[in-house]
């Protein structure tokens, strides 16, 4: 069931994380998430059209009522993921809040997903991307701890990423928007691939939400490239 955005809004919780340096809170991520218990996954409702940019969100519990969450922007058509971020050690209206506004700028409301086809939508559109030449962004060395290891995953769903059977770029307002036309054009010709021109409206991890969402420092991923990438192994 859709997610009601209607909901009166809850004040944001004061208790954030207290460890101290990035990379403590990294090395826990590394070593401790995957073990924590699975509270909830979520995607926007549209999920299945790969026309569109997709977010999906990973939330775990742990310790004392304290949550974690991993947040994954992917274009399922043709880049493969975007941007990722995650929040550590926040309490669970904190999460419904941060649900609100990472999914405000999808058209449609976002629903709880499996964590299978989490998985499947974040690391297939990861392989997907790396075929047409395209790398993930560099914070998944640390937020693909959120997920199950690539070699995990269980195709349950049998996704089939780009439409139609060739790649669709959603061009977002930060993309080099030339680069990847010329790039896909260098791999696939004229007519290898359809694109949409780039979007005003931003995402999640674009213009002014991009900054709120690092302005915490206790509880960013800039330290994201102290982690190695597990899918590279």
């Amino acid at each position: 069931m859709a997610k009601s955005r209607n909901r009166k809004k809850k004040k944001k919780g004061g208790n954030r994380s207290n460890l101290k340096g990035d990379k403590l809170i990294a090395s826990i991520i590394k070593s401790k998430v995957r073990s924590f218990e699975l509270y909830k996954c979520y995607c926007i409702e549209s999920w299945e059209d790969f026309t569109i940019l997709n977010t999906i969100t990973v939330v775990k519990k742990y310790g004392q009522g304290k949550f974690c969450m991993g947040i994954f922007l992917v274009d399922p058509g043709c880049l493969g993921l975007k941007n990722s971020g995650f929040r550590y050690n926040i309490e669970l209206d904190e999460v419904e809040d941060l649900l609100e506004k990472f999914y405000s700028s999808h058209s449609d409301d976002y629903i709880e997903i499996e964590y299978d086809l989490a998985n499947e939508l974040v690391w297939g559109a990861i392989e997907y991307a790396k075929e047409l030449g395209f790398s993930p962004e560099k914070d998944i060395k640390l937020t693909q701890y959120f997920l199950c290891a690539q070699k995990e995953v269980t195709n349950k769903y049998e996704l089939e990423f780009g439409v139609d059977g060739k790649p669709f770029y959603f061009a977002g307002p930060n993309d080099d928007f030339e680069f990847v036309v010329r790039k896909l054009t260098a791999k696939l010709g004229n007519g290898g691939f359809e694109f949409t021109h780039p979007i005003l409206d931003g995402h999640p991890f674009s213009g002014e939400e991009e900054e709120d969402f690092d302005e915490d420092e206790e509880n960013n991923n800039d330290f994201a490239e102290d982690a190695e990438v597990e899918y590279l192994d």
